[in-house]
Parts: structure tokens; C-alpha cells; sequence
């Protein structure tokens, strides 16, 4: 671990709000938007190595926690990277945590937890073995290491998401690769120490990999994932599990032949009437290359409604938790478009009612 004394690496966050409400139809229709920003802040001054950001979120004192990775600093070739922002998004501190091999590379997830401290999810080759395992950090509010565990067996194990559970431990899920060789879905349920407490492998003797976990209102979880066949072709595979990892209901969403050429992804969140909203991407409906797939499915998980976000160009969902229900009872959809941007690409946030249509 080594604590960062500057920032090296440029990143942008900016926090906003929209005031002007309509479809997204068109390029212009995005660059007549009025947008009231609140405050947006750069870290870092060049862009020599490369450093990305997979997470931030809010924090219980109004300020966020930002969970990233970097080359640029560190003890190896790549660093998770933490950030703690005030409300205003100055640095109130910043720390990496690697070894001499790659950390984060892969993903990082980040949550506060109960006792306002945080939990962070990544991958590493520096702890373990050679291959690369899920790596588990827990930090103090100042975010001092207070223990860390790397989870794997003799493959690649790779994390997809993570939650803080109800009794104060954590659930985690991603890829792993079985005794067959073959990689199934992951799930490891750990206490707040980070000793397992179950863990459940999901599999079919195609590739799997859980990406999104969330713990449901009857204490139990809801996974979503993906699964490839030989041709390279993916669909989606939601299991809902009781407290214990056993499955109470799955099911295979098929894309119609949806291709992998981007990195297949999906995530599932709970609503507020029990049932569940899906994000994914597809190649095969909407208007472009690619489009941002979204759909309502009920408590059983039977869609409900479904809908395509995008434009002649590629248009995809953001990598980490893309959709968030809001208190009208409507969604935020956050994405990158290359129908809408300038130039390359640009972020894309919606704003949707309860039944998936564009309000602005």
C-alpha cells in the first residue's frame, strides 16, 4: 500500500442536474440542453498512463467515495486508486493499494459500510498466485487497511459486483473457473471479517460470469450474468437465490444471437414494487450497432416491458451500475453514446418514467 501525494492522472467528475425536459431524438436535441452544474472538478494535469474510474458513490456525510485504477502510481504496474471527496468534490484524502502485480485492472466496486468505514471489491495478481483472484479490502473511514482477503483457486477469478448485506457482512459474485475447466458464475457470501460463510458456483459447461448482485427484500439475492456459447454468442442468465445461495427461480434471457465483440454485461437492481429492472445492451433490436437494452421484469421475473435507448451509432450502458430508481418512481439511465456525443463518444444520462419513457 502506498498512500498518493499528488494526483498525476486526469479525471473529470462533474455533478448536475438537467432543466429542460424532452425526448432525445437527435445530436441537436442534446446540445440545446440546458444543464445547471453544480459544481465539476479535473484531478491530475496529463495523461502520460492511463487510470480509469469505475465507481463513486455518495457518502453518509454528504461528501463521495471514488473507486478506481491507476498506472500511474503505486507499488506495481497497476494500483487500486480511492479517492474521499468532500460535497464539494475537493480531496479530503487519496490512497493506491497494490502490490507488484496488477490490481484493479480488471474492476473495482466500492461501498461504505455500517460502521462508515469501506469495502472495496477488485481483482489482483500481487496477492494469492499469478493468476488473477477477487481481492476483498476492508478500510477505516481514513482509509487505513483493516484487513484484506484474496478469494481464487488455480484459474483467473475475476470479481463482477458486490453489496454490504443486512447483518453487516458483504456478498460478492464473478467468474471462476471450475474443476472442468470450465467458468461458472461465483457467489461468495462473507461475513464482516471476511471469512466465507457459503459460497455456491452456477454453471452449465458454457463460459459464466455474474456481474451484478443485490440483496432483495426477503433477504435473499438477485444475480444477473451472462453466458457465452462456442459461437461467441451470449445471453443472459438472472437467478434468484434464498439467503443460503440456493435458486428459488432462474431465467435465460435470450439476445437472439447477440455477439460479444463488446464485453457482454448486465445488471439487475430491485424496485420499489418488488420486481426487478435489467440493463444489457444488444445488437439485434433498436435503432444502431449497438443499443442500450432495458427491461422491467416482475417479482418472478417475467418481463414486464422492455425498451431501446440508442442512435445510429454504438450507445451502451456505463459498466458499473448503470440505473437508479428515483423517488418519483421513475430511472436514471447512465450510459456512453457515439449516436449523440461530440466528436468520439460522451456520457448519456436519462431520465425516464415509470414505464421507460424519455422525459429528458
Amino acid at each position: 500500500m502506498k498512500k498518493v501525494s499528488s494526483l498525476i492522472v486526469k479525471f473529470l467528475v462533474i455533478i448536475f442536474f438537467s432543466s429542460s425536459q424532452f425526448m432525445l431524438i437527435s445530436e441537436d436535441d442534446i446540445d440545446k440542453q440546458q444543464q445547471n452544474i453544480h459544481w465539476a472538478r479535473t484531478y491530475g494535469k496529463n495523461m502520460t498512463n492511463n487510470s480509469y474510474g469505475y465507481n463513486i458513490k455518495p457518502t453518509k456525510d454528504g461528501g463521495y467515495v471514488f473507486a478506481g485504477m491507476t498506472w500511474t502510481f503505486g507499488e506495481g504496474f497497476c494500483d487500486i486508486w480511492i479517492l474521499k471527496l468532500s460535497p464539494k468534490g475537493e480531496i479530503e484524502w487519496q490512497k493506491s493499494y497494490g502490490g507488484e502485480g496488477y490490481d484493479g485492472y480488471w474492476r473495482v466496486d466500492i461501498h461504505q459500510t455500517h460502521d462508515e468505514g469501506y469495502i472495496v471489491a477488485g481483482d489482483t495478481t500481487s496477492f494469492g498466485s499469478l493468476m488473477r483472484k477477487i481481492w476483498i479490502i476492508k478500510l477505516t473511514q481514513s482509509g487505513d487497511i483493516e484487513w484484506q482477503k484474496a478469494y481464487g483457486g488455480f484459474g483467473n477469478e475475476l470479481p463482477g459486483g458486490m453489496q454490504v448485506t443486512s447483518d453487516g457482512g458483504f456478498v460478492v459474485t464473478g467468474r471462476v473457473l471450475n474443476s472442468d475447466r470450465d467458468n461458472d458464475i461465483w457467489v461468495l457470501k462473507l461475513n464482516a471479517k471476511g471469512k466465507i460463510e457459503w459460497q455456491k458456483t452456477y454453471g452449465n459447461q458454457r463460459y459464466q460470469y455474474g456481474q451484478s448482485i443485490q440483496q432483495t427484500d426477503d433477504e435473499g439475492f438477485i444475480v444477473s450474468g451472462i453466458s457465452l456459447t462456442g459461437g461467441m454468442e451470449y445471453d443472459s442468465w438472472l437467478l434468484k437465490l434464498d439467503p443460503y445461495g440456493n435458486i428459488q427461480w432462474q431465467k435465460y434471457l435470450d439476445g437472439g444471437g447477440r455477439t460479444s465483440d463488446i464485453q457482454p454485461f448486465s445488471y439487475v437492481n430491485q424496485t420499489n414494487d418488488g420486481g426487478y429492472i435489467l440493463v444489457e445492451y444488444t445488437d439485434i433490436f433498436g435503432a444502431g450497432e449497438h443499443d442500450i437494452w432495458l427491461l422491467k421484469l416482475n417479482v418472478n421475473g417475467d418481463i414486464q416491458w422492455q425498451k431501446t435507448y440508442g442512435g445510429r451509432n454504438t450507445d451502451i450502458p456505463a459498466w458499473t451500475k448503470p440505473i437508479h430508481q428515483t423517488a418519483d418512481g421513475g430511472l436514471i439511465l447512465i450510459g456512453y453514446t457515439f449516436s449523440f456525443g461530440i466528436e468520439n463518444f460522451a456520457s448519456w444520462i436519462l431520465k425516464l418514467d415509470s414505464q421507460g419513457l424519455i422525459e429528458w
